[in-house]
């Protein structure tokens, strides 16, 4: 009966620390964890649960995660090819930036997001880039007008030198440039890896893509290797993007 009663005890207490484990973690957490291995089913599960917590709050922090994190599920989307969904999540993003611009039209990180979003309507709809290209880069710059050393506005910034063409101001270099401006500031505050976010991870692979791209091979396996130092679990990175560099470059 002791041992019976000692076993449950014990059973008990995994439960508890696997629940905390768990559900304790917050949302930013999670999606971090989501990012690294890939797992979109559970980001879906995270953006349902932050979904609830604003219409239960109206907290417009919590809208702000919310729609960033619909950012990073649209470029998931996008990356595989899945422009149908893509479009139903980037309608339901749009409708969050604009609530946040009304109540805050000065808000840099959302203008940035906002100015990503019409870029990604490009990318669903490729010969629109003439007619919204300049919108994307005057919502950007906006931002950046507010705030220069803005991790968000830079990012962006550089996401358009990097995957826009030259015919509309594509430069891989800038890229390079911008990228590093936005890690810099990102990592003003993010001293270890586990306050990371997922999107430090992002800008770093994108740093990597870019410099690639330029010529600047050295400074791609340099990103590469930094990334895997802090994440050595991070799929994308490990199983595609290294690997892959790897075989051109050795």
């Amino acid at each position: 009966m002791e041992r019976t009663s000692i076993l449950k005890g014990i059973a008990l207490t995994l439960a508890l620390f696997l629940s905390v484990a768990v559900f304790g973690a917050t949302h930013k957490q999670r999606l971090y964890q989501c990012y690294l291995t890939g797992n979109m089913a559970d980001w879906l599960v995270v953006m349902d649960e932050l979904s609830s917590e604003y219409n239960r709050t109206k907290s417009v922090e919590t809208l702000f995660e919310l729609t960033h994190a619909q950012y990073g599920y649209i470029g998931y989307l996008l990356g595989v090819d899945d422009e149908d969904r893509a479009e139903k999540f980037l309608e339901k993003a749009n409708y969050n930036i604009d609530i946040l611009l009304n109540k805050h039209p000065r808000w840099v990180e959302a203008l940035a997001l906002k100015g990503a979003f019409i870029a990604y309507r490009i990318a669903i709809s490729p010969y629109k880039a003439p007619f919204i290209g300049p919108e994307s880069i005057r919502v950007i710059d906006k931002a950046l007008a507010i705030d220069s050393s803005n991790p968000y506005a830079l990012n962006e910034k550089a996401n358009a030198k990097l995957y826009a063409p030259l015919m509309f101001g594509g430069n891989p270099q800038e890229a390079v440039l911008l990228y590093m401006r936005a890690l810099k500031s990102i990592e003003k505050s993010a001293a270890e890896a586990t306050q990371y976010e997922w999107w430090h991870l992002n800008v770093m692979a994108q740093l990597a893509i870019a410099a690639e791209k330029s010529g600047q091979v050295e400074l791609a396996r340099s990103t590469y290797k930094r990334i895997l130092h802090i994440a050595p679990e991070f799929k994308w990175v490990r199983d595609e993007l290294y690997a892959k560099f790897k075989k051109r470059h050795g």
